[in-house]
């Protein structure tokens, strides 16, 4: 009885990787509704599962371990006040069942690669995995994306700056011209020229 969705690595592999296995994961991340969180905690403990509370981040996420699997439990995808809207319930409503899972929607999985590392990454950091490029570019061309529904999502939470800025990274680390992103969006999303070229610099140096 309770919603979820696998996100980030572990649902983009099952669903663009042809052998899943050939993308490494860390740990299982699971989004819940917020409502839902402790009956969450209570059935993974009920399974064996160890609660982890990190007081950083226990505003919105926790983490759960038994033996070598870890799983973070999400019941916001950012710090709360990130978003202008309530996005949970919103992707929980739009998710999908595929190979056996439920996870997002092709366009909210396309929305939260390119909104979270912007926070959680800091866009370009150290810890920012480059398979997290492949992964988006694997998804955005093995699948039938909805950009319109992407950039609308962007523009109702207030994140199109740190979308644009997190796809002018993956666009600073392919090819030229490999992006698999259509110009109508990335034109949609944009921040001013001003704060374009400021980003810009920021990302090159």
């Amino acid at each position: 009885g309770i919603r979820y969705a696998v996100i980030k690595g572990v649902h983009v592999r099952e669903v663009v990787y042809t052998d899943p296995a050939l993308r490494p994961a860390s740990d299982i991340d699971l989004l819940i509704a917020p409502e839902q969180r402790l009956a969450a905690v209570d059935a993974l403990r009920g399974a064996g599962f160890t609660l982890f509370v990190n007081p950083d981040v226990v505003s919105h996420e926790a983490s759960l371990a038994r033996g070598g699997v870890d799983i973070d439990l999400h019941w916001d995808i950012l710090r709360p006040g990130r978003t202008r809207i309530d996005t949970v319930n919103i992707l929980l409503a739009r998710r999908r069942r595929s190979t056996e899972i439920w996870g997002l929607d092709d366009a909210d999985a396309v929305f939260l690669m390119l909104v979270h590392p912007a926070f959680a990454k800091y866009v370009c950091s150290p810890n920012m995995d480059l398979n997290k490029v492949i992964d988006f570019t694997l998804l955005a061309t093995r699948r039938t994306i909805d950009w319109d529904a992407v950039a609308a999502l962007l523009e109702q939470t207030g994140l199109c700056t740190a979308a644009w800025t997190v796809l002018r990274w993956y666009a600073m680390l392919l090819e030229p011209g490999v992006l698999p992103v259509p110009d109508g969006f990335v034109t949609r999303i944009a921040p001013g020229p001003l704060r374009q070229r400021y980003l810009t610099r920021w990302l090159e140096h």
